[in-house]
């Protein structure tokens, strides 16, 4: 068992995916999106492995760290920053499908790339490195990935793009 001292700081990437999670849920409620897309937009449990296609238009989260903690001391314990990515994966059907895929990725795009309150979290905005459209085992389902990179202070728990 660890005993953890005063000098403490770890990341808390569970909390982070929370907060990321509700802060965009919150945003693809409002009046303007789902009058867009005639209805709320699904946000896909973590444990769910797919997308059923009743549920769409549809949005898959995963937050994740690097691995790689900058360490101001040669103490483990204490992790000053650290790298995360932000995947998400957007899913539309429909005459307009593509069209609107599009318009959800924009949509979530600034939404992650504004200044604001993230739960625990204070984010300057991240980075995106990629917005992709890519193939959907789902027939006649069209399926977009947004990446985003940041970096966290652990210690103020502000995120800023890297």
């Amino acid at each position: 068992m660890t005993n953890f001292g005063f000098n403490d700081l770890q990341f808390n990437i569970d909390e982070l995916d929370i907060d990321i999670r509700s802060t965009l849920k919150k945003y693809l409620r409002q009046d303007d999106v789902v009058n867009y897309f005639g209805s709320e937009i699904y946000v896909i449990p973590l444990e769910l492995d797919f997308v059923d296609k009743s549920k769409l238009p549809a949005v898959e989260i995963n937050v994740s760290d690097d691995g790689t903690e900058i360490n101001a001391q040669e103490d483990t314990q204490i992790q000053y920053m650290s790298n995360i990515t932000v995947e998400i994966n957007t899913y539309t059907t429909g005459k307009n499908k593509r069209q609107d895929n599009i318009k959800l990725a924009k949509f979530i795009t600034n939404i992650l790339q504004t200044s604001q309150k993230l739960g625990n979290y204070y984010c300057r905005g991240l980075r995106l490195n990629q917005d992709r459209e890519i193939s959907s085992i789902t027939e006649g389902v069209n399926r977009r990935v947004l990446r985003f990179s940041a970096r966290c202070d652990n210690n103020l728990k502000l995120i800023y793009s890297k």
